[in-house]
């Protein structure tokens, strides 16, 4: 329906108008706002002609003044968008630039998307091939602590009245007799544990099927949860042992009692420099119960110097045997792993990173991460197989070195650098430089407890200690000096009045000369951040 005062507009007017209109492409309103415009205009103008074919004529002259309808609408279709208040301009251009900011970064994410990792590998083969230390299955010991957990099972359990490792000298009737129930419970289950000890390998085969990418770190939680199944059994079968070897030391036995918390010593070491980093953990913590109870032993007994020798000699040999205490070639496997399911496979031995392989990303915060996103500044699976490989060979190396050296300084700062700068990095670097820190206390003990060994058996035979530790290196008891791994320097010794004085710097590298760290009561505390680590008089 034509507006009335438009029906009185000459044909080509109106023609023009319609042409006109339909050329500016813009919203309805807008367009019916410019025809009822240039309808007016043209009814002004045409209004002062005396009949039809001056209206004509002049009709035809003014849409000749008007131009080309085309660039006529576009000069119209401009000056109303300049008209529009500056509130609608600037919501018109946000959500523009909006939309074009939302279309370039899906652009950015769709290699993120589009394609997927290749399984070329099938890393519980390899992590299993990994661990095997012999062909020869007889020599393994876990079967052995397999069945000692079996029998152990069948148990009433721990007495309520027994509520942690102690010399049973310090505990009432009531206490003791608790122990000989439970040892006489544990006979079976001990006898096994030793047979275990007596092998001279251990490895854990993983029975697992993950053959496709199960989300992030998938594969690390199943070989860490498949190797913690036993940790507890094992623990509670070296507690056990613990009060065994406490016990029979008690009663008089020093050969049994030694050649038992030795037999800790073993089974701590079965543990350790291989396997997942959770269970080189477990072995440090069954390890460091026996150190406990030879230096629990020593400090409550007369221990003959024969037993003293065999002790310090076996615990030697075994030390040599297993200088590497922490192993972190299964954590480096479960990363390389993540890079298989979370990159490309070009068949070269490189690819692009799909989403969840962001976690790789060299970035300190998430507008970093979107920064390189945006920029196509992602790293490929070689910038982050070099990333790793240096990663683990400064952690490897920093378990080598010890921190009276420069070098160990200069790994710290690769470690450093390298966990702030990538996030899969960073949540699991620390607690692998942590678990490096316990290797390093561990270190210390061996030493520490050979040298007191050797200083013990020196007395008995000898009528009094030895004036320094190099006299021990003189007379034989000691092939060096042992040294502090804090310092460089021989271990602090020093006789007192009836007794002598062994201790560490600790980590803090000051001599505090033998005052020892305290927790937040004062009370005396080994492995304090401060103070000096006494490992004799045994302060546990």
């Amino acid at each position: 329906m034509q507006d009335p005062q438009e029906t009185r507009l000459p044909d080509c007017a109106i023609a023009f108008i319609d042409q006109l209109i339909k050329r500016i492409r813009y919203r309805n309103k807008v367009r019916q706002e410019v025809r009822q415009e240039l309808v007016g205009h043209f009814e002004d103008e045409l209004g002062q002609c005396p009949d039809e074919q001056a209206r004509q004529e002049k009709a035809r002259q003014l849409i000749q003044e008007f131009g080309d309808p085309k660039i006529v609408a576009s000069l119209i279709r401009r000056a109303k968008k300049r008209c529009r208040p500056v509130w609608y301009r600037l919501t018109i251009r946000t959500i523009q630039n909006a939309g074009i900011f939302i279309l370039y970064f899906v652009i950015c994410m769709l290699p993120l998307l589009v394609g997927r990792s290749t399984i070329r590998i099938d890393f519980v083969d390899y992590i299993n091939r990994l661990v095997r230390t012999s062909p020869d299955e007889s020599l393994n010991a876990r079967p052995y602590y397999q069945k000692a957990v079996e029998i152990l099972s069948k148990d009433r359990g721990w007495p309520s009245l027994l509520p942690s490792v102690t010399w049973p000298g310090d505990m009432n009737d009531a206490r003791r007799m608790a122990v000989a129930e439970v040892l006489a419970a544990s006979g079976d289950a001990l006898e096994a544990l030793r047979q275990a000890c007596s092998r001279p390998y251990y490895w854990m085969e993983y029975k697992l099927e993950l053959n496709q990418p199960q989300g992030p770190s998938a594969f690390a939680a199943a070989i860490t949860s498949y190797a913690q199944e036993d940790f507890t059994s094992y623990r509670v079968l070296a507690t056990r042992m613990a009060l065994q070897a406490l016990w029979s030391a008690y009663k008089g036995d020093f050969n049994g009692a030694m050649e038992d918390a030795i037999v800790l010593t073993r089974f701590g070491m079965h543990l350790e420099g291989k396997g997942a980093l959770v269970e080189q953990l477990v072995g440090m913590g069954i390890e460091r119960l026996g150190n406990t109870c030879i230096f629990t032993i020593l400090n409550n007994t007369q221990v003959p110097a024969p037993i003293l020798r065999k002790t310090r000699q076996t615990l030697e040999q075994y030390y040599k045997a297993n200088e590497r205490i922490i192993n972190l070639d299964i954590e480096k496997t479960l990363y390389y792993e993540y890079i298989q399911s979370s990159f490309t496979d070009d068949g070269k031995g490189n690819g692009r990173v799909l989403w969840r392989g962001l976690v790789f990303v060299p970035t300190r915060s998430r507008w970093g991460l979107v920064a390189r996103l945006i920029t196509f500044r992602l790293p490929d699976r070689k910038t982050i197989v070099r990333t790793i490989d240096t990663l683990f060979d400064a952690l490897q190396r920093l378990s080598e070195i010890e921190p009276y050296c420069a070098e160990y300084e200069a790994q710290l700062r690769v470690i450093s650098q390298i966990s702030q700068s990538n996030i899969m990095v960073g949540v699991s670097a620390p607690a692998i430089k942590q678990t490096m820190r316990l290797s390093l206390r561990h270190k210390t003990v061996r030493r520490a407890i050979v040298a007191v060994l050797a200083a013990l058996e020196y007395r008995q035979e000898h009528g009094a200690y030895p004036p320094d530790l190099d006299q021990l290196v003189k007379a034989g008891y000691l092939e060096t000096v042992p040294t502090d791994p804090y310092t460089g320097r021989p271990f602090v010794y020093r006789r007192t009045e009836s007794n002598f004085l062994l201790y560490s710097a600790g980590e803090d590298q000051k001599d505090d000369g033998g005052i020892p760290g305290t927790d937040n009561r004062g009370r005396p505390r080994m492995w304090a951040d401060h103070g000096d680590w006494i490992f004799w008089p045994w302060i546990g």
